[in-house]
């Protein structure tokens, strides 16, 4: 039987990279997959009457399920290391429909645990796989490396990815304190840009979050010219792999630099943010332990000059990575999660359906992606995938036959 698979493909820069390699492995294995954005997501559930669908958020679950009642509901979760109290599992209780969901396919035994401590011991619905983004680590092409610093862009309140103002932000006054503090970070990255254009031979590369518009950075080529870039690439870990070294505020990034071995300078420091972590998200101010923190512009400075070393043998972190991401694990997490799913698809009976062809739903979503690209004014690219649009890297060929050797 050739299963149909729709995967919900939610944030472009975020999760289009392991669901295209997901996707390759599915089809070598005999399936036909689509990828979907939230644009054509309901379209492909309702007209091409899917086997399975996958999905990254807990949210997504009721519709889902309510769109595609015979389809086997798989979460793949776009953050699957999040802290317990605030994690997949919390979601599921709140929501209430844990019951809706036929797999979850958990990054780390942590979530194991905060799933069977909720809702008791399932080893038909959770699977531990590991974290796939590592997979962009393990199996790619070694990197070349380049002369430049690498600023790690995390800006999506002041460049919202759709255009949206500052001010929309704002219109919750609970925000106002984080927004003083991210335009306190951003002023920062620019004079620290301009001090390395001015006072260095190294070169700039900016990646904006996931959630921020490149095009949000265009006056930047008139200030500083060709020595600085800004990156639209959709994974961090390739992008990461080629810098000297990064700069940024704590996130998760910062585990992946680690793996890397790429030296981290954090800023948080320098605006206050380091506390405003403690208090609201405590499990990151282990990152420190991981990250250069000056507490002055100047130490900044001299910090890039000096070229520091990357961090290592953290205990601490060490740990983080095994208890929320099986790291490190033989084999690839993708290629695990692949096999999961098609161990329960191939245990599972369906009734037939009638479906449209995908081709035919995919030139529709050709009208809709351009009548949003060209009429809705919203940098509708920028987060929403279109298959023949958003072109792959030729690396992501290797890094498919290695992940399907396992080769490391």
């Amino acid at each position: 039987m050739k299963y149909r698979i729709v995967i919900r493909a939610f944030t472009l820069r975020r999760d289009i990279g392991i669901s295209y390699i997901l996707a390759e492995i599915l089809r070598k294995a005999g399936c036909e997959v689509y990828i979907s954005c939230c644009r054509n997501y309901t379209n492909a559930l309702v007209k091409w009457k899917p086997h399975a669908v996958i999905i990254n958020t807990v949210g997504a679950v009721d519709t889902s399920k309510r769109l595609a009642p015979d389809a086997k509901i798989i979460l793949w979760p776009g953050e699957g290391s999040e802290p317990i109290d605030r994690g997949d599992a919390y979601h599921f209780a709140r929501l209430g429909n844990f019951k809706d969901i036929d797999l979850v396919l958990l990054w780390g035994k942590a979530n194991l645990d905060a799933f069977e401590n909720r809702f008791g011991k399932n080893d038909c619905k959770l699977k531990v796989c590991g974290n796939p983004k590592f997979d962009l680590i393990k199996f790619s092409p070694s990197p070349v490396k380049r002369n430049t610093i690498g600023i790690i862009g995390r800006f999506g309140e002041i460049n919202l990815y759709d255009k949206k103002p500052g001010i929309f932000i704002l219109m919750n006054t609970d925000h106002l304190d984080v927004f003083k503090m991210i335009c306190d970070q951003f002023v920062t990255v620019i004079k620290l840009i301009d001090f390395i254009v001015k006072n260095t031979d190294f070169n700039v590369s900016i990646r904006p979050h996931p959630h921020e518009a490149p095009e949000g950075y265009s006056r930047i080529y008139d200030e500083f010219g060709d020595r600085v870039e800004v990156d639209s690439s959709y994974e961090f870990s390739p992008w990461a792999s080629r810098q000297k070294m990064l700069i940024g505020t704590a996130s998760s990034s910062f585990l992946e630099a680690y793996l890397l071995k790429i030296p981290v300078i954090s800023i948080d420091r320098l605006s206050g943010a380091d506390k405003t972590v403690e208090e609201k998200c405590k499990s990151n101010t282990m990152l420190y332990s991981m990250s250069i923190n000056p507490s002055s512009f100047e130490e900044l400075c001299q910090l890039v000059k000096s070229e520091p070393k990357p961090a290592s043998d953290i205990k601490e972190i060490d740990d983080f990575l095994k208890y929320f991401s099986e790291w490190p694990h033989d084999g690839s997490a993708i290629k695990k999660a692949a096999d999961t799913i098609l161990s329960l698809l191939r245990g599972s009976k369906f009734r037939f359906h009638m479906n449209y062809p995908i081709e035919y739903i995919d030139l529709i979503d050709w009208y809709y992606f351009w009548k949003s690209t060209l009429l809705g004014g919203t940098n509708h690219p920028n987060f929403n995938y279109k298959n023949g649009y958003h072109k792959m890297p030729p690396e992501y060929k290797t890094i498919i036959q290695n992940v399907m050797s396992c080769r490391d």
